[in-house]
Parts: C-alpha cells; structure tokens; sequence
C-alpha cells in the first residue's frame, strides 16, 4: 500500500494529491513568499522564522564541520558517490510517491558526498537533515556512504590511468582544445545545472523545460523530470516521463550545436529501435503548447 503523500509544512500533514508538496492554503503562502523551508530538517514553515518550531525545540545539534567526518579515499572522486545518492533518493521519492527534493536537497547530497557522515550523529549536522528525516530516509544514506567508505582503495594518476596501468597512445596524446571542450560540455547535464524551479517544487535545466513542466503541472499530468530510458546497454535520459501512457517528451533547442546535433540523433534512433512513444517539442511549439501537446 502505498504511503499518502502529506501536506511538508511542519505542523500540518494533511493528505494531499499525488506530487503535489504543500496543501492549497500553505501553497498559497509559499507563491506569496510567507513560506520557506527550514533548512535544518527541509520542512516547510513561516518565512519570518529561521527554523520550524520542531528544530527550534530540538537540542542544539553539534557544531557544523566542513571536513568529512570519514576520510576521502585517496584519489577518489565525489562525483561518484553522489551519482549513487541520487539514485538512491530517486528510487525512494518514487516508493513514497514523493518529488526528490522532499527526500534530500541536491545542496544536502553534496555535503553527503563532500563529508561522507559516518554515523548517525555525523549526519545529523549535515543542512537539511534534521531528526524526522533522518529516521525516515537518513538511515539508508547513511549505508550507502559506508559502503563507499569501504571499498577498496584505488590510487589514481593525474593521467586518470588506474595504478599499475599504462595509458594506451591515445590517452596519453596531447589533446587540442576543441577536443577538450567537447569532451567537457558533452553531457548536458553539467554544461546546464538545474537552476528553474517548477510549481510542484523540483529544478529543471532551462526555461523551456521549465515552461513544458508548468503545462503539466496545470493540467495535473503526474510526470516524471529526466527518467533514464528502460534500454539495456544506454545511458540515456529523457527529459520528461508520462506515467499515464508510457509516453516520453524531449525538447530539442540547440540546434546549432554540433555535439548536441549527434546526440539528437543517436536518441531519436534509439526510441525508435524500441519503439517507445515519443513527443518531440522545439522553441516554436512552446507559443502553441496547448495545440501540441
């Protein structure tokens, strides 16, 4: 059975539609600015406080650090581990029916993976998490961060060749900058952070997604922001998931970029070796979503 989604306000929790965030009257506020989140625990709570009255009744917690509580693996990038705590936020948000951000902040998952808490209490100083969180979500983070805390250790050379391992050729040639630029830029997602926030609370790359996301949103289409493709062997992410109809939404808007061109493409190809449902969007068809979609 799955769990109601509540009203996030601190001293609310009325039930309320499936990924939505806020009732109507505390949504109100929140476009009006009278509510903010507490940054403690994440809840929402009156603007004019600092934090919600639970974390204002709480002990105060442990001074804040900005070294990580378990030492950093020599060589080891953070990147990585923050690739798993996102999917581990993804896969819980989706079990309780929440929108990720009512999870962890991507701001608290880049202190889990810049600190790497090893205890409960470690995490507990992290912003963002506060005592409700973290015995609802925390504990599972808190395992996948020791798991990477143990691995084994792997010394890396500033080639990026593994220790004991010589570069081939091609790795070791000097690359032009253009080489350099489009292996930099190539994905997306970091040539664009997700700084549009929507009505229903997530970030979105770009004012375009941000515009497709609101139509949704409006017309209470339940999506999904940036699903991976259910292909074995591609890494490929859509921008937005229709649960109702199994349907996918890309919009394409760099056309006059040549490695996004290539990547439009290869996708394009991919959707149709296996026959998923697409609809394909492109600046124009923003003035006439209505009609589009």
């Amino acid at each position: 059975m799955t769990t109601p989604n509540r009203c996030q306000f601190w001293d609310c929790a009325e039930i309320i539609r499936r990924n939505h965030f806020l009732c109507a009257l505390h949504y109100e506020g929140y476009e009006m600015g009278l509510i903010n989140q507490c940054p403690s625990c994440g809840q929402y709570k009156d603007a004019e406080y600092d934090v919600c009255l639970v974390c204002y009744r709480q002990p105060a917690a442990a001074p804040r650090v900005s070294v990580a509580t378990s030492a950093p693996r020599s060589g080891a990038s953070d990147a990585a581990l923050l690739e798993e705590l996102r999917g581990l936020r993804r896969s819980m948000a989706r079990r309780d029916g929440l929108q990720e951000f009512m999870v962890f902040s991507n701001d608290t998952l880049e202190q889990f993976a810049t600190m790497r808490p090893a205890t409960a209490e470690a995490m507990l100083t992290v912003n963002g998490v506060g005592p409700v969180k973290m015995e609802r979500f925390g504990w599972d983070f808190l395992r996948v961060i020791r798991e990477y805390a143990n691995q084994p250790q792997t010394t890396v050379h500033a080639t990026g060749a593994r220790a004991g391992v010589q570069p081939d050729a091609a790795a070791s040639r000097p690359q032009t900058p253009g080489q350099v630029a489009e292996h930099q830029t190539d994905d997306p997602r970091k040539r664009w952070p997700a700084k549009y926030r929507t009505l229903d609370g997530h970030y979105v790359r770009s004012r375009a997604e941000w515009m497709i996301d609101v139509w949704l949103s409006h017309h209470h289409i339940a999506h999904d922001y940036e699903r991976k493709l259910p292909v074995l062997g591609e890494n490929a992410i859509s921008d937005f998931y229709l649960r109702q109809g199994n349907v996918y939404i890309e919009f394409w808007g760099k056309e006059d970029d040549p490695a996004y061109a290539r990547r439009k493409h290869e996708k394009k190809e991919i959707y149709q070796r296996n026959n998923l449902k697409l609809i394909s969007l492109t600046d124009d068809d923003l003035y006439n979503l209505d009609d589009r979609m």
